[in-house]
């Protein structure tokens, strides 16, 4: 059945619905319909995500929605909830109070928005099903901001850096292939091509889903933009290099002479310079990117080879709780001061060929002096051991908007409210017990 026609028969159906409210001042089906209404319209999950996430029929389904909008709840991209509903709406849903929680602690530190899903599995407990979620309200919330652009007004492109990621993957499958053309925008790969041994499959595999030049050009096919910028340089240079300072002067005299990294970052990248408005880099509007806790299975550890275990436990022991574009990150308020561990997470960041945390920040700043909904850095991770590298990035301003899951949205909120963490959690997310 279409959804035409289940909108017609849900029409039908509203006039046999139970709709006499109780003394609450509301019904049971008003609830359920404005629940349904936020997980179609603020997340963008399809008749058959809400099917499965709550049980209910296709056409169930449908004639929630149609009740909602006949309420006059839904608006474009958000749903409007009554304010006799709040309290029941916000404990069905259970993500608004941590939104609204996780926007009440960061808003300070730059933070717009942040959108947290429902981390309850309902596809055969698939692993990739919430982390795909994540993914589709990111891809709607961009989506439906890209959309309010004023083309006629604004003639210069708007570039969208993409990283590398597994969320950010799921993030761009996500967007719908466009009925036109929108050769305003321009995505940029914001790190190298990564290379490991072609034997070890799983990583294989992992590197080519995730490139930042494959994403990069899917997006653009899926906007049909043009032809995708490139980043033609590797991701990661050999750890043989690392401490050797003339091998790695002259590997990024190579670096720095490829045409498509003098494009994207320009000269001086390397040692910290501003990117200057000729590049793409310095022109950046937004920015879609995941973020990695410093833990063995990290793209660092794992694909790129570029940390040992006995490197991984001192730098976390030091103070570092993750890494942003494949550089290293501490938390603001917890720096680290010891001099060794500083100089390693230099040594390494001279190994990575990417954007880096001020590219990142400097991204959100301009977001910030702007009132465009599509600027800015829209970042995408979950799982409660990234909780500590997320409240870091977001604590440094280089997070316009958050995306992430309940479990992770609790956990940053117990670590931003002081709360003591159990021990379990503590040692898994890499934080000092107390």
């Amino acid at each position: 059945m279409q959804e035409d026609d289940l909108v017609s028969s849900a029409t039908r159906a509203l006039e046999q619905a139970g709709t006499e409210p109780t003394e609450r001042g509301y019904t049971d089906l008003d609830v359920e319909s404005v629940v349904v209404a936020h997980y179609a319209v603020t997340l963008g999950m399809s008749y058959e995500d809400i099917e499965r996430m709550m049980g209910l029929s296709r056409a169930t389904v449908a004639r929630r929605l149609l009740h909602a909008k006949t309420k006059g709840w839904i608006l474009p991209a958000r749903v409007s909830v009554p304010p006799e509903l709040k309290a029941e709406y916000v404990q069905r849903v259970e993500c608004v109070d941590l939104e609204e929680s996780l926007e009440e602690h960061l808003r300070p530190f730059g933070l717009r928005k942040a959108t947290v899903v429902s981390d309850k599995r309902v596809q055969n407990n698939e692993a990739y099903e919430v982390t795909a979620r994540v993914g589709q309200a990111a891809s709607a919330r961009l989506l439906e901001a890209l959309d309010k652009r004023d083309r006629t007004s604004e003639p210069d492109q708007v570039v969208i850096g993409i990283n590398w990621g597994y969320s950010t993957r799921w993030v761009v499958q996500h967007f719908p292939p466009q009925d036109s053309d929108n050769p305003d925008l321009a995505f940029v790969p914001l790190i190298g091509n990564l290379s490991v041994d072609e034997r070890r499959t799983k990583e294989y595999e992992e590197a080519w889903l995730c490139s930042a030049n494959r994403l990069a050009r899917l997006a653009s096919e899926k906007f049909r933009s043009g032809d995708p910028r490139r980043l033609a340089t590797p991701a990661i240079i050999p750890r043989s290099f690392l401490g050797d300072k003339s091998k790695l002067d002259a590997v990024w005299e190579f670096i720095e002479e490829d045409a498509s990294y003098k494009r994207i970052f320009g000269a001086g990248h390397r040692r910290g310079e501003p990117c200057g408005d000729d590049t793409l880099m310095g022109r950046m509007d937004t920015v879609i990117t995941g973020m990695s806790a410093l833990e063995a299975t990290s793209s660092l550890v794992e694909m790129a080879h570029l940390l040992i275990p006995g490197e991984l436990e001192f730098l976390k022991n030091a103070g570092f709780v993750g890494d942003l574009g494949g550089h290293l990150i501490c938390d603001p308020e917890r720096k680290v001061f010891d001099p060794d561990a500083l100089q390693l997470a230099e040594a390494l960041g001279e190994l990575v060929v990417s954007a880096r945390p001020e590219d990142f920040k400097a991204v959100a700043e301009r977001a910030a002096a702007s009132d465009e909904p599509w600027k800015g850095v829209f970042m995408i991770g979950r799982g409660r051991n990234k909780a500590h590298a997320l409240v870091a990035a977001c604590r440094m301003r280089a997070v316009t908007e958050l995306f992430t899951d309940r479990s992770t949205a609790q956990a940053m909120v117990e670590l931003l409210s002081g709360e003591p963490w159990p021990r379990g959690v503590l040692e898994t997310a890499g934080l000092p017990s107390k």
